[in-house]
């Protein structure tokens, strides 16, 4: 083939290049394939200034710290299962998916007769299942993959920190800069150019060039490479300080390299760069982003841990990391690896714990007290009991009890908790603060209300005072203190506590989180309160909005109060109808989530006998009515209740439209009584 006749088609972004011999054109289709899959590395942004502590995890902030955890997380569960189990484990799983695929097969086979922990920088390098399965598994924060192949990326970063350390050791000098070419979306461009000042990594084990040219290739500036018009060419210049970043691991791997001609240096998995400067090259079409190395990712990550252990009490990157899932949200992944860490570790508390949290975030109270009890009684059968532990448990029980409406139990596990901190002399720290919430909580329930404000009020100074600068803390202690207020009548008080905590909140918090949707359904309460419902009903409709992002089902106790609320606005408004809607579909949630008597059920069907009575339709409120009446019964045996009170006037009410004034009294006297 006369080569430099098709020369003239290089013109066309479709044709990529011009071959007349089978070696480079398989040569270039295999770099065009890594070009692409260079695309696929993510990048995750910190902005040091918004995300004043680590433990603020919004999807991104997250996310960042996901990866700064997750190696020290895999060393540590592959420390405790014999590399054998580890690689079969892997090689069972890689078959599965490839099973319909001889080339991988093949590929597998090849790696289970001749692997050994010096090829794991080859492997990676080549074009197979290693270096496919685990960056999907890295874009996707796919955990059970991940643990999958533990033991591989055990090997990978062993091998990159021992070649990291030849790197220092022979290098000439004391700084060195790689290039890493690649082609990027308008609005991954400027979220680039957004970024300088603040730290990025991406979810990769991020590989570069010392040449500049092998770059520019990748960049899509060289004919070999065309691309998408859509995406802009970018070159990352990366500045690396061989002296003083001695956490920073990159390896000089071209000799382990199937391109050995390209100079190839792979950072480990997670390193950070802080953006330097972007800039763009009109004449060759091309931008150039100059970063530099960071330790800052490590200290990030370790500030994190350090937060966190003033809860845990225990120095465990494994439980750390699975925590870090459940602060994102990432509440199937969170379950996956706690079963797989608890087959380790069957019986260790924390353990124990964290699956209680996740499954009672998941309105799943029967898995989550189970695993509370469990916890429970292996802390105080240790020698010395954990005390601590165990305290810290009973927060979480009783707020599972709260939500099951069985606030007799809440009340004696935050007793118990109370109790044990007493003896600890922890009643000035951070989870004596969380246990007077939760009380404060039952307390509000059960018409106790000077008393709940008390506790929120305690709890927002021990907060100050031990973690002045801990923002989400701080943001969800004055909305207590506000919702405490509220139930007060001090309506202007409640409104400046949640407008100290909406500041605090804008700082942290994503206005799409669940931490600001239920600032605006404090905020709507408040407004509601002070007859300000078109403000109100807009704070609802941003919560409501929020929950249905969030949240995978629609079931959750929060949206039915959410539907609640609206309802009474439209209520209030005279609009019955509209009403009505919000209380059913509030009751279809209920019925779909709940098998037995519930607050919020019997808060629903009060709501809507009161729009039936309303539109004199007194039949069907006389129904709701009882429905709720006997369901306060038997939620407040025993105890007089507001709520019962309400129900008997609203009772009253229907018998004195109906004429029967006897009944009508009699009612109106049990409710003034109660």
């Amino acid at each position: 083939m006369e080569k430099q006749k098709y020369e003239f088609l290089l013109q066309y972004s479709k044709v990529a290049g011009i071959h007349d011999k089978q070696e480079s054109l398989k040569y270039s289709i295999l770099k065009t394939v890594r070009a692409i899959e260079r695309q696929t590395a993510i990048l995750q942004m910190y902005d040091p200034i918004k995300q004043r502590l680590a433990r603020n995890l919004d999807r991104e902030t997250g996310s960042f710290i996901w990866l700064q955890l997750i190696k020290e997380a895999i060393q540590k569960m592959s420390a405790r299962i014999t590399d054998s189990n580890g690689k079969q484990t892997m090689l069972h799983q890689c078959r599965e998916y490839y099973r319909n695929n001889e080339k991988e097969l093949k590929n597998i086979d090849e790696f289970e007769r001749t692997y050994s922990a010096d090829q794991a920088i080859t492997w990676y390098t080549r074009d197979s299942f290693i270096y496919k399965m685990i960056n999907k598994a890295l874009r996707t924060e796919d955990v059970e993959v991940l643990y999958t192949f533990r033991f591989y990326i055990m090997d990978l970063c062993a091998y990159l920190v021992e070649n990291s350390e030849l790197l220092r050791q022979y290098t000439m000098t004391t700084s060195l800069t790689v290039y890493r070419g690649t082609k990027h979306s308008y609005e991954e461009i400027k979220c680039l150019k957004d970024s300088i000042g603040q730290l990025i990594c991406a979810n990769a084990f991020l590989s570069a060039s010392r040449l500049k040219e092998v770059a520019e290739v990748y960049a899509g500036l060289g004919n070999d490479n065309k691309s998408n018009n859509d995406l802009e060419s970018v070159i990352f210049e990366i500045e690396i300080d061989l002296n003083t970043e001695p956490h920073v691991v990159v390896a000089d791997v071209s000799c382990f390299s199937y391109f050995k001609d390209e100079e190839e240096a792979l950072f480990d998995l997670a390193t950070v760069f802080e953006v330097q400067s972007m800039y763009y090259d009109d004449q060759v079409k091309l931008w150039t982003c100059h970063m530099k190395t960071s330790n800052k990712g490590y200290a990030i990550a370790h500030e994190y841990i350090e937060l966190e252990r003033t809860e845990m009490n225990k120095d465990d990157g494994g439980i750390f990391f699975g925590s870090l899932l459940f602060k994102m949200g990432e509440y199937k992944k969170s379950i996956i690896y706690f079963n797989h860490l608890r087959e380790l570790r069957p019986d260790d508390t924390y353990i124990l714990f964290m699956l209680g949290k996740i499954h009672g975030v998941l309105d799943e109270n029967k898995q989550a007290l189970y695993y509370y009890e469990r916890a429970y009684c292996l802390s105080m059968e240790k020698d010395p009991p954990d005390l601590a532990h165990a305290a810290l448990v009973n927060i979480y029980a009783g707020l599972v009890y709260y939500y099951e409406c069985n606030y007799d139990k809440g009340l004696s596990s935050y007793a118990d908790s109370i109790h044990k901190y007493g003896i600890l002399k922890m009643t000035e720290q951070i989870p004596f603060a969380h246990t007077l919430i939760g009380l404060g909580y039952v307390h509000l329930v059960l018409g106790l209300d000077k008393s709940a404000l008390e506790h929120f009020q305690r709890a927002l100074q021990i907060i100050q005072r031990q973690a002045p600068f801990d923002l989400p803390n701080l943001c969800r202690a004055y909305r207590h203190v506000a919702a405490g207020f509220c139930r007060i009548g001090n309506y202007d008080q409640a409104l400046n506590m949640m407008k100290i905590s909406f500041e605090i909140g804008e700082q942290i918090f994503i206005r799409k989180s669940l931490a600001f949707g239920v600032i605006f359904e404090v905020f709507g309460r408040i407004l509601y309160k002070k007859g300000k419902y078109e403000q109100a009903l807009t704070h609802y409709l941003d919560a409501l909005g929020i929950d249905r992002c969030t949240i995978s089902q629609e079931n959750s106790l929060a949206t039915v109060l959410l539907y609640n609320y609206i309802g009474k606005i439209f209520y209030r408004k005279n609009k019955y109808n509209e009403a009505s809607e919000q209380y059913d579909k509030a009751l279809a949630i209920l019925t779909a989530i709940l098998t037995t008597d519930h607050i919020k059920t019997a808060y629903t069907l009060r709501n809507k006998s009161e729009v039936l009575l309303a539109q004199c339709d007194f039949n069907n409120a006389e129904d709701c009515l009882n429905r709720s009446l006997q369901m306060y019964e038997r939620i407040f045996v025993r105890r007089e209740h507001r709520d019962k009170a309400k129900c008997n006037f609203l009772m009253g009410r229907l018998c004195l439209a109906r004429g029967d004034e006897d009944k009508a009294l009699y009612h109106f006297q049990t409710a003034y009584g109660a």
